[in-house]
């Protein structure tokens, strides 16, 4: 039906392929407003809850030297409405990043559905049942998350990364080394990403083949055939099959992507002890405040929900890019635009009242019929012969 492209390599990063970004781009363009708006919400909404630890710190700080309430109470405020506010808008960014990741998905519906619509008749000989239902309804909600969740987190977790290690680097170097620890787990993610990559791809094929075997066979002509030839328990068992193979990779992907969580949290716990015992042991000596080493704590959690959440997001980004790839080449397949159907040269075949239109070129003939000076009309009451207890009585 259509050729798959292969943006995206299953052995390459995320949004490395140029055929996507471009897609991707191509495809935001009529929202540029709204994109910009909403990235300077996400702006906001990452960046304001790393203020409320640096103040903790100072009233941590002044708190322990023995000062009173009454200084550190307009902190602790500030702290609390800063919090509020990021709170604020992260929900207005999720809200509008939800908002419009249906619009863009709606919009690239309704693109499909008019490409569609285009195609010539012999596109349509050559579909599999349920093929086009199949990219219009699975691919397009599987690619919606793309838009609406995926990249809106990618963006919003780097921003907290980096701006979290910043301030744990200028706050004190030698702590920071802790988070050396970190890169560890990579090595480990990596062996569970090699067979997630691969097995990605998979489920949304599997899908279109259950829908398009269910639609095809679930009908009163599939219905019929399948039963004529005997045919109705294999078709039941390869569905079966199908469906068992589903489940079997659906839960491989669990699996592996909880490995890969467990991996996080081991690492990240490790890493918040060893920081923590280097902590105090500088708190002891008087070369660090206890304010400082509470940042630390808080921060170190500011940095592990990022990385663990790009982690997870990564993979259901994968998943949506390749449905988008799908959408997206329907989208962009070549078609006749409704309405601009090329003119046929019509012959009239000697003493018929039927018109011929022949379209020739390099593609097969296609033929058209055409009836002229076609007439018919219904026979009168009288003629017709009706049953005496039908007739109609007079009066």
């Amino acid at each position: 039906m259509f050729s798959i492209s292969r943006w995206q390599d299953p052995s390459t990063l995320l949004f490395t392929s140029a055929p996507l970004r471009r897609a991707l781009a191509a495809t935001s363009r009529p929202y540029r407003a709204r994109i910009v708006l909403l990235t300077l919400l996400i702006i906001g909404g990452t960046l304001l809850p790393l203020a409320p630890p640096l103040l903790y710190r100072s009233v941590i700080d002044q708190l322990v030297h023995g000062s009173a309430l009454e200084p550190v109470l307009p902190i602790a405020v500030a702290a609390g409405v800063l919090t509020v506010l990021g709170i604020l808008l992260t929900y207005a960014y999720t809200t509008m990043a939800s908002s419009l990741g249906r619009q863009i998905i709606a919009d690239l519906q309704m693109q499909m559905y008019r490409r569609l619509a285009s195609m010539p008749l012999e596109f349509f000989t050559t579909l599999k049942g349920g093929a086009a239902s199949a990219r219009l309804t699975t691919d397009v909600y599987t690619a919606e998350p793309l838009f609406s969740r995926a990249l809106v987190g990618l963006v919003a977790n780097v921003l907290m990364l980096v701006g979290a290690l910043a301030v744990l680097i200028a706050v004190d170097v030698r702590l920071a080394v802790a988070l050396l620890l970190v890169p560890l787990i990579f090595k480990f993610v990596e062996v569970n990403e090699r067979q997630i990559r691969l097995l990605i791809r998979v489920p949304n094929e599997l899908n279109t083949d259950i829908a398009t075997g269910a639609e095809s066979l679930l009908s009163t002509p599939g219905m019929t055939l399948a039963r004529q030839s005997g045919q109705v328990t294999r078709e039941i068992n390869r569905f079966q099959r199908t469906v068992e193979r589903l489940r079997r990779i659906a839960a491989r992907l669990a699996e592996l992507g909880t490995r890969i969580t467990t991996g996080y949290n081991l690492t990240f716990g490790v890493a918040t002890s060893v920081l923590f015992i280097g902590g105090a042991w500088l708190a002891s000596i008087g070369q660090l405040s206890i304010g400082s080493l509470v940042l630390f704590l808080l921060y170190i959690r500011l940095v592990q929900i990022p990385i663990t959440a790009i982690g997870g997001l990564r993979y259901e980004a994968l998943g949506a890019a390749r449905a988008f790839e799908r959408v997206y080449e329907v989208i962009t397949a070549e078609g006749t635009p409704v309405g601009k159907e090329p003119n046929a040269p019509v012959e009239q075949a000697e003493g018929t009242g039927i018109v011929v239109s022949v379209q020739r070129g390099d593609r097969p003939p296609r033929a058209a019929l055409a009836f002229e000076r076609v007439w018919f009309r219904y026979q009168t009451f009288a003629n017709l012969a009706i049953p005496k207890p039908l007739a109609l009585g007079r009066g």
